[in-house]
């Protein structure tokens, strides 16, 4: 088995930073490759809703959300961004049966990134870290659709509950309330 991990939502103003983990056997890769998956950003919203249905209904996949208000605790008790993301995708990888997992680095130097995340590991694995991973790795390509399309759903909610417009910047589709 393989995995890959991916964020959505690291930079943004409103809504929760989500990390997703998506497992599959090592030769269904080309399946992956074979239904179009690729980096969530270039992928239009309506792509990523019908790819999401196909990954989360055959393949294995987990969710973390991490609140608004869980980012800025950490921030305000001069906690680490990093070391915080670190934390919950090594959380995941423990949920994971993969022996080989893909990380998109979200840290500038993936050393780094990698001891956040063996902080809290329980188990052995072999960790790919890499910046682009999401390009690189269709597992993680996988993950980073989950993601999105999970934070997506997050940012709706929001929309629907106090209002606001939809602005499209790219093939992004951001709900502003």
């Amino acid at each position: 088995m393989i995995a890959g991990i991916d964020e959505a939502g690291r930079g943004p103003v409103i809504g929760p930073l989500v990390v997703a983990a998506f497992q599959c056997r090592e030769g269904e890769v080309g399946d992956l490759e074979s239904l179009g998956v690729r980096d969530s950003k270039k992928l239009s919203p309506r792509r990523r809703e019908e790819l999401f249905d196909v990954l989360v209904e055959g393949y294995a996949a987990e969710v973390v959300k991490l609140s608004p208000r869980e980012l800025d605790a950490c921030l305000m008790g001069g906690g680490s961004l990093n070391r915080l993301e670190g934390e919950r995708f090594g959380e995941l990888v423990n949920r994971l049966e993969a022996g080989t997992v893909y990380i998109d680095c979200a840290d500038v130097d993936p050393e780094n990134f990698r001891a956040h995340i063996s902080r809290v590991l329980e188990r052995d694995c072999r960790l790919v870290i890499a910046h682009r991973a999401d390009e690189r790795y269709p597992v993680v390509s996988a993950a980073s659709i989950i993601a999105k399309v999970e934070r997506d759903r997050e940012l709706e909610s929001l929309r629907e509950e106090y209002g606001g417009q939809r602005v499209y910047i790219g093939q992004e589709d951001h709900g502003v309330p």
